[in-house]
């Protein structure tokens, strides 16, 4: 059993001032070679405060599940976020 390949963020990155009640969340699909890595079946993106010193998988809270065809997703901002620092993550997921 392999792993599904890894996504990589593309919007925010990180040092944007998000001023908006939308952003839209980009990323670049993995390479795959075939039989390197199990197909990607969907993405799963999260988010996380600045707060949070751990980075304990229980601190982050998922946005979203979108099928692996899709490389960007329209994120409606919380109201109670407006004006955190927030960081933006995101996996890959196979069946395995």
């Amino acid at each position: 059993m392999s792993l599904p390949g890894i996504p990589v963020i593309e919007y925010p990155l990180g040092s944007e001032k998000i001023s908006t009640k939308i952003v839209e969340v980009k990323w670049k699909s993995p390479n795959v070679t075939i039989g390197q890595f199990d197909p990607v079946y969907y993405y799963e993106i999260y988010y996380r405060t600045s707060d949070v010193i751990s980075y304990s998988t229980k601190d982050w809270k998922r946005i979203s599940r979108v099928p692996s065809s899709v490389n960007k997703y329209n994120w409606v901002i919380p109201e109670y976020l407006f004006g955190a620092e927030i960081f933006i993550g995101i996996r890959s997921v196979n069946q395995s």
